[in-house]
């Protein structure tokens, strides 16, 4: 029985060896894209972005978001999710006058990733409706994991796009598309 235990043990600290040097091998910075286009109007789909606040009533990964002090004269806003866990994004407005609205949210005050999230929306006309508007969401992770454990975990077993591509399914569906 004794011996078992020692190459059960033995087993698992490889293979943890084994994950954690493959982790290390990986780069820790990761970019992903998602496009998603909404038939509304850009200042409609901008609202719903810039309302950090209301993101509980949308995201239903999300119980909570609280509003802290700004830092470099951006918004810093405190996301509680319902897993207990909790993440801490500075949002900047780059641009909202052009033909694209622009914006970021920085992930601060982590230790295992970060990373920033650009948010470009593009208005077009609606060709399903005449005079309608419609809007292309482009949202790029420029992602950055430090531990090799949780990077290698999030290339091969959860995905670097997965939060991403949960926050666009959830996104359209505020729109009831």
């Amino acid at each position: 029985m004794k011996k078992f235990i020692v190459i059960a043990l033995l087993v698992i600290v490889g293979l943890v060896l084994a994950v954690a040097l493959c982790g290390a091998m990986l780069p820790a910075k990761h970019s992903v894209s998602r496009t998603l286009v909404i038939h509304q109007p850009s200042q409609m789909v901008w609202m719903v972005l810039a309302d950090h606040a209301s993101d509980p009533s949308w995201r239903p990964d999300v119980a909570s978001v609280k509003k802290l002090d700004n830092r470099n004269g951006h918004p810093v806003w405190e996301e509680h999710y319902k897993n207990g866990q909790s993440m801490r994004l500075e949002t900047t407005v780059l641009d909202f006058q052009g033909a694209a609205e622009r914006m970021e949210r920085k992930i601060v005050d982590q230790s295992s990733f970060g990373g920033v999230w650009v948010y470009e929306l593009t208005p077009q006309d609606d060709p399903s409706k005449p005079g309608g508007k419609m809007t292309t969401v482009k949202i790029t992770e420029n992602g950055e994991v430090y531990n090799p454990i949780f990077r290698f975990v999030g290339r091969f077993i959860i995905g670097n796009d997965t939060t991403l591509n949960t926050y666009m399914k959830n996104l359209a569906k505020k729109f009831g598309e």
